[in-house]
């Protein structure tokens, strides 16, 4: 068995996420009857009976089978359990719909999500809105026909869409991805499809559901299996007060099953916590999960994928983004004990296994002089105890997820256990090379969160135009530039006079494309959203960081440019004074 692909969507405002979702729910009404459609916690559940009914003669002509149960559709893109989806438990997303305006283009947030998507390397396709807003659209056309029409080129629609679909192609190509029009591409590993849709018509939406179907069914398969009675794995979307019920838990069930009166390990920014289920809840079919007016179903079991509420025991740490897991009555007891062990010895450290006392004492030698913590240090083989000890140290230090064993054979189940808990084993039967090995992978660790933390950030930089080389004064603004200080990158909000003054679109050199620029050089940029006229020649422009990015760029960047970072944090205090005062009046 395979369960349902769980799609999220994203991308920038007002491109038509939510407009495009109603559409896909409203098209559900119809089959309500099936018992099958749910809207809940932001989640749209649609049955493989529905798209069968939607798609048509589509499935004949691409050659798609379908024999996945549904697409579970979670609408909450811009949702903490989305961001946190890889260091945290379950993977929410297996699939993505990538929503872009083809009037804008691609948006400083859209590069967001598509940055986010190649880091988490989640499928995606796009989904091109709002291609009913140029001028000659025929709304009595197919969406066969339009594209028909758009191949041969003779009319007005024809050409404004091939310009801007192109621009599309572009942008998508300097982010290193090939793409181009579903009914083109040829293999779907390496191109990324294109799917034109009108969201208010409906135009599009059986092809897109169509390919969600398909691709997922075909390229993920094994990451969909579904092991009924396997423990279920799902993430936390949202805890809240529910009248009658107290605090509860909005959770997407990624996989396996979850039952009433289960255990549950809660793995939280706050530590790891014990739960158990005391009710499970659903909504009434197409009630939406935030509407609390209505009655929830209680029910005693639930598979993958599925979104659901649930009513627990200790939840007041529980954050959106943590991970759920279901576990045994002994496994939650032994947990409980180990959790209360550890917090009242208050100690945290490396735990290390050895053959002898000697050893101990050498270990212990040698962890002083490599300035290494040891919780402690036992005679005896690595247990899953061990790894259960490690992985809560980890949360303080991820130095501290390791176990050290000398001399001594690990079993494969504790090696197994520790793999599924990221925990890291040194082994040896020479005791300096357990510690040689360790302060690599420290060296290694440190490297990998500093590359994965600067992905796709937004550097410091400040730069002024060049009066004597405005090239075009609006939409865009074309213009020479002097970098003043830091790294001018594209695709970056502008801030002039502590306002937001437009957005940084291009960076260009003698006519070629620039990945970005540094302190004293002279190039040519475009800037979308504003006017020359409205802009103040005089004074320095600055880039716009967002608030989730800024203690990334004081943690690594603060030396290279303390001073500059200094002269922002005074403009955004400034932006946020204005933005108090606004409201306040």
């Amino acid at each position: 068995m395979i369960r349902e692909p769980i799609v999220v969507v994203g991308g920038h405002v007002d491109h038509g996420k939510t407009t495009l979702l109603d559409y896909i729910r409203g098209s559900t009404v119809a089959d309500k009857e099936s018992g099958r459609i749910t809207q809940h916690i932001g989640a749209t559940d649609v049955p493989i009976d529905t798209i069968n009914r939607l798609c048509g003669p589509l499935l004949k002509k691409y050659n798609f089978n379908l024999t996945i149960p549904g697409l579970l559709f979670i609408d909450t893109p811009g949702h903490e359990a989305f961001s946190a989806l890889r260091e945290r438990g379950c993977n929410v997303a297996d699939i993505a719909v990538l929503v872009i305006d083809i009037m804008q283009g691609c948006q400083p947030q859209t590069f967001e999500v598509i940055e986010f998507l190649k880091r988490n390397k989640t499928p995606f396709v796009v989904a091109l809105t709002k291609i009913d807003s140029m001028k000659g659209y025929n709304s009595n056309l197919s969406l066969q026909d339009v594209m028909q029409e758009i191949d041969e080129g003779r009319t007005l629609y024809a050409q404004d869409f091939t310009e801007k679909f192109y621009r599309i192609i572009g942008q998508l190509g300097e982010k290193g991805f090939n793409s181009d029009r579903y009914d083109k591409v040829k293999d779907f590993t390496k191109e990324i499809l294109l799917i034109p849709v009108s969201a208010r018509s409906g135009k599009g939406i059986s092809e897109l559901l169509l390919f969600l179907a398909g691709l997922s069914q075909r390229y993920l398969e094994t990451k969909l299996a579904l092991d009924e009675s396997g423990a279920g794995r799902g993430t936390v979307l949202e805890v809240k007060e529910e009248k009658g019920f107290g605090k509860t838990i909005d959770m997407i069930l990624c996989n396996g099953s979850i039952s009433k009166d289960d255990y549950v390990r809660i793995d939280s920014r706050n530590g790891v916590t014990v739960s158990k289920i005391k009710m499970l809840l659903k909504p009434k079919p197409l009630q939406e999960m935030r509407l609390t007016k209505e009655k929830f179903e209680h029910i005693e079991q639930v598979y993958a994928a599925s979104g659901l509420k649930i009513v627990a025991e200790n939840v007041s740490e529980i954050t959106a983004g943590d991970s759920i897991s279901v576990i045994t009555q002994e496994e939650a007891k032994n947990l409980e004990s180990t959790i209360k062990s550890i917090r009242k010895k208050g100690l945290k450290g490396v735990i290390a296994k050895v053959d002898t006392e000697g050893s101990a004492d050498a270990l212990m030698e040698l962890a002083k002089k490599n300035d290494v913590t040891v919780y402690k240090v036992e005679v005896g083989t690595a247990t899953k105890e061990d790894v259960l000890e490690a992985k809560l140290f980890k949360e303080e230090s991820f130095k501290y997820g390791a176990i050290f064993v000398f001399n001594k054979k690990v079993t494969q189940d504790v090696i197994d256990y520790a793999e599924s808990q990221e925990i890291k084993i040194f082994s040896s039967d020479v005791i300096y090379k357990i510690f040689e090995e360790y302060g690599k992978w420290i060296k290694q660790e440190e490297e990998n969160i500093k590359k994965r933390e600067l992905e796709g950030i937004i550097y410091p930089f400040e730069f002024k135009i060049i009066p004597a080389y405005v090239f075009r004064q609006s939409k865009p603004i074309i213009c020479g530039v002097e970098v003043l200080e830091g790294l001018l990158k594209p695709n970056v909000r502008l801030i002039q006079n502590n306002k937001f003054v437009g957005v940084l679109k291009k960076i260009q050199d003698k006519g070629k494309d620039l990945k970005e620029a540094t302190k004293g050089q002279e190039v040519a940029v475009s800037i979308d959203g504003n006017s020359i006229d409205k802009l103040d020649l005089e004074k320095p422009i600055y880039g716009f960081i967002p608030l989730g990015q800024r203690r990334f760029v004081k943690k690594y960047l603060m030396n290279d440019y303390q001073e500059l970072i200094e002269k922002l944090d005074n403009i955004y205090n400034a932006i946020s004074e204005q933005h108090e005062q606004e409201k306040n009046s």
